[in-house]
């Protein structure tokens, strides 16, 4: 049995047609986030700003953008537009560039970024919640610095079927 299945065999596959972000909700952020196309650490603090956040106060800590650049460095040297994609989940939750709202940013700039692949990710609010609570508590240590996830993990392995199980092309 693949991992993916084994943390998400509860939840059923068929309930897909309620996901956390519906298509034209991606499309607004897509567009009001990242209008050129291309992944930066700006994109990532914007599509994180487009989030409800606890914090109340102004001013919070927006990310390293030196680290959130370097993600998307290297985000755009991987092959394979599923593997970029999985690399960036764990990432983003990972390195807990924000002091809120990562997991949250994590599974929309994915979602944003596999949109700008020609990919739709099919999963529910629920896939994508479990999926990056047990990425969080899977990781080892939290939070991580970049390099240490440059390095490919069981946590990347387990995201890529994920979002391969879950994503299909438009």
């Amino acid at each position: 049995m693949r991992i993916i299945e084994t943390v998400l065999k509860d939840v059923v596959v068929t309930t897909r047609a309620s996901s956390s972000l519906d298509v034209s909700a991606v499309n607004v952020i897509y567009a009001r986030c990242n209008p050129s196309g291309v992944l930066s650490g700006r994109v990532l603090c914007s599509i994180h700003d487009e989030l409800p956040t606890k914090l109340e106060e102004e001013g919070f800590d927006r990310g390293d953008l030196s680290v959130l650049d370097e993600l998307c460095e290297h985000v755009d040297s991987l092959g394979n537009p599923i593997r970029k994609a999985s690399f960036l989940f764990v990432a983003l939750v990972g390195l807990h560039a924000f002091n809120d709202g990562n997991k949250r940013t994590a599974a929309i700039a994915t979602q944003v970024f596999l949109k700008e692949q020609g990919f739709l990710l099919e999963a529910t609010d629920v896939e994508l919640a479990r999926t990056s609570e047990y990425i969080q508590m899977n990781l080892g240590k939290y939070p991580m610095v970049l390099r240490d996830l440059k390095e490919e993990t069981v946590m990347m392995r387990f995201a890529f079927e994920f979002l391969e199980s879950a994503t299909r092309a438009v």
